[in-house]
């Protein structure tokens, strides 16, 4: 959308907390925007459904489409 790249980021609470209500998930993006000065789409997960990687670079995935020159 946009010249913006978009972030979203799927995460997972472990009981006793309840990452599904509104403010937590607007708190989590605020603090996100602080810290890294990017906008997030937060999406969250049941516990254990997030797939379990050794090597942080799995972890990242470039969704963008490449334009006619090859830049994203």
């Amino acid at each position: 959308e946009g010249d913006i790249d978009d972030i979203l980021l799927e995460v997972e609470c472990l009981p006793p907390y309840d990452c599904t209500t509104e403010p937590v998930v607007r708190r989590l993006r605020e603090q996100l925007r602080l810290t890294c000065n990017l906008g997030f789409r937060i999406a969250v997960r049941p516990p254990g459904t997030l797939p379990r990687f050794s090597l942080k670079a799995n972890r990242f995935k470039d969704l963008r489409k490449e334009g006619k020159d090859g830049a994203k």
